[in-house]
C-alpha cells in the first residue's frame, strides 16, 4: 500500500486548524466570564478607534444592560454597543447633533 502525502498533509492541517480554533474559542470564554459578564467595545462615530471604550453588559429583566465608566447600568435599548458609545464617547457630538436638526412645526 503507497502512502499518501497529501491526504496526510490534509488531515494534519485540519487538525492543527480545529486545535487553533478551539484554543482562541477557549480564550474568548476565558476573558468573557473571568468576571461573569460579556464585554462589548465601542469606538467613536466621529473620531474612529482613537476613541474607545470596553464595559461589560448583563441580563435583565427587560433586555441587555451595560455599564457606565461610573458604575451605573443603563438599558441597552437594543444594541448595547452603540448605546455605550452614545453615552459616553459620543456623548456630547450626539447632544449638539440633535439640537442642529430642524423642528417639525
Amino acid at each position: 500500500m503507497a502512502f499518501r502525502w497529501p491526504l496526510v498533509a490534509v488531515v494534519v492541517v485540519g487538525v492543527l486548524a480545529g486545535a487553533s480554533d478551539l484554543t482562541e474559542a477557549a480564550g474568548r470564554r476565558s476573558a468573557k466570564s473571568a468576571d461573569g459578564y460579556e464585554w462589548v467595545t465601542a469606538t467613536s462615530a466621529y473620531y474612529g478607534a482613537a476613541r474607545s471604550i470596553s464595559a461589560p453588559t448583563r441580563p435583565s429583566k427587560w433586555g441587555r444592560e451595560v455599564r457606565l465608566p461610573g458604575g451605573s447600568w443603563i438599558d441597552c435599548a437594543g444594541d448595547c454597543r452603540d448605546k455605550l458609545r452614545e453615552s459616553t464617547i459620543d456623548f456630547w457630538e450626539e447632544q449638539n447633533n440633535r439640537g442642529s436638526e430642524p423642528r417639525e412645526p
